[in-house]
């Protein structure tokens, strides 16, 4: 009952520069143990770059040999300190948005997005109801199309001194001008806060405009009843013409990023650790968000971290419409399908286009100099077919009790999307035949 499948995946189709590389799989490690290994990982302050604590609470990094360090919840990071701590070596792994690692690229060539884990459509600006201000809902209920009522619902934030607060990160720097150049007018004057400043102002009243950075905290703005002008979703589903194929730079991935040289060093740790996040996000779209399931874990350590003030029900609900989470299943979306507008090298094309057009990045990088996700993706995916072959093939089988066993432990890993531990045991379970 030997094997004969091929026993090391194919290195996948990657178009970086020399200097920045390619995602290179290694050979699965002798044996059907899960290896042991220590991970410095880090998340930062908003509901999808935390929701990793479930997996560390529920131990689910464990059941794939990995040992979150520093213990016992990983490094909290700060927006400022999140990548240049990956890029020092001080952690391995850490929670990013995408866009953050393709505008480093200039200044390394070592940080890279190992995967896309949601999507980010939240971004609204929204104004203080004191103020009475026509939505472009409003406004195209009276009769105006949506380039007028976009001109209308702004003009507010145009006004003498009138400022916008948001973060001084440049994450939400496309959808200001992409939004104000839709409705006619250049960037407005910004105000530069963190989160949770901006909420602080915004409550004191001494901020009337806002566009934070967090989906979280976009839902608190809406809970809190400021008035949303307009939201990220209205402008990609109004876009046409011209300003359609303008809108690239809105379609917004947040994921997992590493050190490349850990990556090189631990190829197969790498592997693991992306199953645990597939497992994590499976788990947290079944949930449904009520108390006492898997948000009521997460809710207390996100509000703590990022200053929000989530129930379950609404941390569920940034994971399922305002942070979309991306299952296995739906991944191809980023790596397979061309015509989605998602696809990675359409969309961080896009986006190195509007970099290199306001001056923040010069020409010349490519998508792939920064995303090995679907490098990582594919490796996974063959792991996966490899894994189902070895398994059906030892289910046909007349097994011993330790080989049963052996196989129970595998189809066990594959529904935990551990491809690469079902295949190492699923094989184990054909060559011991």
């Amino acid at each position: 009952m030997a094997s004969a499948a091929q026993d090391q995946p194919p290195v996948p189709e990657c178009n970086a520069r020399e200097t920045y590389g390619c995602y290179v799989p290694a050979a699965p490690e002798p044996g059907t143990d899960i290896p042991e290994a220590s991970v410095n990982f880090s998340m930062r302050p908003s509901a999808d770059n935390s929701f990793y604590i479930v997996a560390i609470d529920q131990g689910w990094f464990g059941d794939a040999g990995i040992t979150i360090l520093p213990e016992p919840t990983g490094f909290q990071a700060t927006n400022d300190n999140a990548i240049p701590l990956i890029l020092n070596g001080t952690n391995d792994v850490g929670a990013m948005y995408g866009g953050s690692v393709v505008q480093a690229l200039p200044n390394n060539d070592v940080l890279k997005m190992i995967m896309l884990t949601d999507d980010f459509v939240g971004y609204s600006v929204w104004a203080d109801p004191e103020l009475g201000l026509k939505t472009v809902d409003d406004y195209m209920a009276e009769g105006q199309d949506f380039k007028e009522a976009l001109h209308s619902a702004l003009a507010p934030l145009v006004a003498e001194e009138a400022v916008l607060a948001t973060t001084p990160l440049s994450d939400t720097r496309p959808f200001i001008d992409i939004t104000f150049e839709m409705a006619g007018y250049g960037r407005p004057e910004l105000l530069l806060l963190d989160d949770p400043d901006n909420r602080v102002m915004a409550q004191s009243g001494r901020v009337q405009f806002s566009l934070p950075t967090s989906a979280s905290a976009h839902l608190e703005f809406s809970q809190d009843g400021w008035t949303n002008l307009v939201s990220q979703q209205q402008i990609i589903d109004n876009a046409e013409g011209a300003d359609k194929e303008a809108i690239g730079p809105l379609i917004q991935t947040v994921g997992v990023m590493a050190n490349r040289n850990w990556v090189e060093e631990n190829p197969n740790t790498t592997l693991r650790l992306v199953s645990v996040v597939f497992r994590t996000i499976e788990a947290i779209m079944e949930d449904g968000g009520e108390p006492g399931g898997l948000m009521s874990i997460a809710v207390p350590f996100i509000n703590a971290y990022s200053g929000m003030n989530l129930d379950e029900a609404g941390l569920y609900e940034v994971y399922t419409r305002l942070d979309p989470l991306s299952p296995w299943d739906t991944q191809g979306k980023y790596f397979e399908d061309l015509e989605d507008p998602r696809y990675y090298r359409s969309s961080y094309s896009a986006l190195i286009d509007e970099l290199v057009e306001t001056d923040v990045m010069p020409e010349g990088f490519v998508p792939d100099d920064a995303i090995w996700a679907g490098q990582i993706f594919a490796t996974l995916k063959w792991y996966r077919e490899a894994a189902l072959s070895e398994i059906e093939a030892a289910q046909q089988a007349d097994l011993s009790d330790a080989q049963a066993e052996l196989l129970s432990s595998a189809e066990q890993q594959f529904e935990w999307f551990n491809f690469l531990d079902a295949y190492r045991m699923a094989r184990g379970v054909n060559d011991a035949g």
